[in-house]
């Protein structure tokens, strides 16, 4: 039953993850574009913090593995 559950939660969070995802894509292509418009001189480039970026993705793997502890529990965040 526990792998039932976690296999149906992880199918159900792969089309959020995949829009999040093609969302992040297309705002570096767009915001790619405006730079060349505009030229590169126009704004320098920011730095990524590897930290940053590290901390993001540890805290979205905690949320996502808190919200499957939730759903293992029968606890249910939607609203009616």
């Amino acid at each position: 039953m526990v792998l039932a559950t976690r296999v149906a939660y992880a199918t159900s969070q792969l089309p959020r993850m995949a829009w999040y995802g093609g969302h992040l894509y297309v705002m570096r292509l767009l915001a790619g574009q405006v730079r060349q418009r505009e030229g590169d001189s126009a704004r320098p480039k920011p730095r990524s913090d590897p930290r940053l970026d590290q901390r993001l993705n540890a805290d979205m793997a905690a949320l996502l593995e808190q919200d499957l502890a939730n759903v293992e529990a029968g606890i249910c965040s939607r609203r009616s």
